[in-house]
């Protein structure tokens, strides 16, 4: 297979961003870019319609998870008040 060149331009906050993500992982920005050309194909070959996709931004809130209550516990003094033990915990 012969080499394949091409150019690619980026915006403002691609150009800004590329190096960011390249630094934090630790490779080259062209690396950056050709891996984010390679999710795109996938995405493409896949059959993604773009239209669907939905921004992180753009996404409803979870619904958090609903915290089981506890019952009550259990009394020191057997649920029958300090007044028999005179308010001391037996141990």
């Amino acid at each position: 297979m012969a080499a394949q060149s091409f150019t690619v331009e980026l915006t403002e906050d691609q150009a800004r961003i590329v190096p960011e993500i390249a630094e934090a992982h630790g490779i080259k920005p062209d690396a950056v870019l050709i891996e984010a050309i390679g999710h795109g194909l996938a995405m493409i070959v896949a059959g993604v319609n773009e239209d669907e996709l939905v921004e992180p931004w753009d996404r409803p809130e979870p619904n958090p998870p609903k915290r089981k209550q506890r019952g009550k516990m259990p009394s020191l003094t057997g649920g029958k008040g300090d007044s028999d033990m005179g308010g001391d915990i037996p141990f």
